[in-house]
């Protein structure tokens, strides 16, 4: 005889501070076999303050204890992860800007270039002190830096949100996608999200193709513009793909036939390991 396992997932909206909300969460529990708790924190758009405010941040912390201390620990035995977030990538929109945010992002972007003068031919902007979202947001160049900031940035506020949680958790986060395929790669890249199931029907963990994401720090648009047209291609043709994060190419090319690859943003490291994957039969095609 085969046994049916009622998977379920269950919506609890943290930001209500509503008992009946929790009731009816517990109630759906009762019913289930297999539990995947989706808790609304309110990321991003709806948070009333930046990122950096504790008193907000204590607040959702508060929440995760509550739903710890009562639903988790009722259904623990039967809980297969608790999701974090569920929505877009793309961060920008709904962010919350002050003066610290805006030095955070002033010093991530100096990271990101090293050099004024590359600063200046990439994006327009003459020095690192004249950054601010305002400026990024009049170009696309600009723009996908500020996605990229915002991702970083959400991504190191859920981790700390997840130290609320038991180590054993296994944490969720559902992404929708979002319409520039490029952009969708570089915004849910596990290299961001490494304590964290990442669920996106993006790729396809059964595809055969796929493309070598470069580290954000080296991964410059001059590269972009190269991987850009075969993802578009792959997304339009229906063909299933892989994006693979470079620093996981040894752990994550089983099954591919081909990797695509901007060659001049791939580190020493990385050429190595496209050596072992061509070694193991594997094809690499180099864009330069």
């Amino acid at each position: 005889m085969c046994t049916v396992i009622m998977s379920k997932t269950i919506h609890i909206d943290a930001t209500l501070q509503s008992d009946l909300d929790w009731a009816k969460a517990r109630d759906e529990a009762q019913e289930a076999d297999l539990i995947l708790w989706s808790i609304d924190l309110g990321l991003i758009s709806c948070l009333n303050h930046p990122l950096e405010n504790e008193m907000q941040f204590r607040s959702l912390c508060l929440s995760l204890q509550h739903f710890r201390e009562t639903l988790l620990a009722e259904f623990e035995d039967k809980t297969e992860g608790v999701c974090l977030y569920r929505g877009s990538p793309d961060f920008r929109e709904g962010f919350l800007w002050d003066e610290n945010q805006v030095q955070n992002l002033q010093e991530w972007i100096e990271q990101y270039f090293l050099r004024e003068e590359k600063l200046s031919n990439e994006i327009g902007i003459s020095t690192f002190t004249e950054i601010s979202h305002d400026n990024l947001e009049k170009t696309f160049a600009g723009r996908r830096l500020l996605s990229l900031f915002c991702r970083d940035a959400v991504a190191e506020y859920l981790e700390l949100l997840g130290s609320a949680l038991p180590e054993s958790l296994q944490l969720v986060l559902e992404f929708s996608s979002v319409d520039d395929p490029m952009m969708m790669a570089e915004l849910t890249s596990r290299d961001c999200f490494r304590n964290f199931d990442v669920r996106e029907s993006f790729t396809s963990p059964t595809a055969t193709v796929g493309i070598c994401l470069p580290p954000t720090y080296r991964c410059h648009p001059s590269h972009l513009s190269l991987l850009r047209p075969v993802v578009e291609n792959w997304v339009q043709d229906k063909i299933p793909f892989r994006v693979i994060p470079e620093s996981d190419l040894t752990m994550e090319w089983h099954g591919l036939d081909e990797l695509v690859v901007a060659s001049s943003a791939m580190s020493g490291r990385g050429n190595r390991m496209l050596q072992g994957f061509e070694a193991a039969g594997g094809k690499v095609t180099l864009l330069a």
